[in-house]
């Protein structure tokens, strides 16, 4: 018996492009709903899809979310709990970030272009009971790296199986989606 899959990681949320499969966006929404962060904080927000998706799912529980781009690309998001800063913030820890993930339960979620530094920035100062995810997991950041940093940061995995279930051999390899909880 084959099980689904999707070739295309392309997809949209409110007519807005974004680069996530739909069943990734599943296991994310489950483990956002779970924990219920009051603040969301994404980085790299491309034509917005995945920052609606974010606020979408926030304005269940009254949480906000922050996207963060080096450039507006996609205009005004229609989002009433999403809010945009643009700047570059791959060039230095920016305050203006660490304010929003240093409380307890917040959420940050990196998806700009160097995710590799984009941890190293930030995932420090996320807030212990926070949730920490990371895209293009495996692609553009090596999982050994980033287990290893999340891990001496007191980060525990949050869903990775989850995650790993979706993978086809074939058309998906694996899932680009990875989250944890910093405990410690």
């Amino acid at each position: 018996m084959s099980r689904p899959h999707s070739k295309a990681v392309l997809s949209s949320w409110r007519g807005l492009h974004m680069q996530h499969r739909y069943e990734d966006l599943v296991v994310i929404q489950g483990i956002l709903r779970r924990w219920k962060p009051a603040v969301g904080v994404e980085l790299g927000t491309g034509a917005g899809g995945f920052a609606c998706f974010l606020a979408d799912t926030f304005a269940e529980w009254g949480g906000r979310v922050v996207t963060v781009d080096i450039e507006d690309r996609c205009g005004t998001l229609p989002c009433e709990n999403l809010s945009k800063i643009v700047i570059d913030c791959l060039d230095y820890t920016r305050p203006e970030i660490v304010d929003l993930i240093a409380k307890p339960q917040s959420f940050l979620y990196c998806d700009n272009g160097n995710k590799r530094r984009e941890l190293r920035l930030y995932a420090p100062c996320v807030g212990y009971g926070g949730l920490l995810g990371v895209h293009d997991y495996g692609t553009e950041v090596d999982p050994g790296t980033a287990e290893a940093l999340l891990l001496s940061l007191g980060y525990d995995p949050c869903g990775h199986a989850d995650f790993e279930r979706l993978a086809h051999p074939v058309d998906y390899p694996y899932s680009l989606t990875r989250m944890w909880r910093r405990s410690s």
